[in-house]
């Protein structure tokens, strides 16, 4: 599809202009709405976006810092491998900040996956950057944010 056409097939709600903008990494997107265009091209996060183990790749690193903060070379790797297996029934009961951003992420995947319903959901390691994201800190360091909360362990 041509920028246009998602700006057609959107009814608007993605302008051409604003699409080309993310794509130079010249305009931050919210996580839900990064989201929302992985739904309307059909795709997943890791295809949309450029490898993540391309350290010299400046529009990754671009499009990481829009989304939160620049992914330094070598956590590339770990997160490429990093799984993290989320209790959905204790994420119902977390409140604060960044937890309601979480469920509705969490919802977009299971949608993404077929709406497979599980007490479990397993976050791939295109998908911890984006949780990290929503709490303002690294791959790394948001997996024990999420077991401290009784939320998740790794694996």
């Amino acid at each position: 599809m041509t920028l246009h056409d998602v700006e057609a097939v959107t009814q608007g709600e993605f302008k051409a202009a604003s699409l080309s903008a993310y794509e130079r990494g010249e305009r931050a997107i919210s996580v839900l709405r990064l989201l929302r265009i992985v739904d309307v091209y059909k795709t997943t996060l890791g295809e949309l976006l450029p490898p993540l183990s391309a350290a010299d790749d400046a529009s990754a690193g671009r499009m990481m810092l829009a989304l939160g903060g620049e992914i330094a070379p070598e956590e590339r790797a770990v997160i490429g491998s990093q799984r993290v297996r989320i209790d959905i029934e204790r994420l119902d009961q977390v409140e604060g900040p960044g937890w309601d951003q979480l469920r509705n992420v969490v919802c977009a995947i299971q949608r993404r996956r077929r709406g497979r319903s599980s007490r479990f959901l397993v976050l791939r390691g295109e998908d911890v950057w984006i949780v990290a994201a929503i709490f303002g800190t690294t791959p790394r360091d948001v997996v024990p944010i999420l077991v401290r909360e009784g939320l998740a362990r790794p694996g």
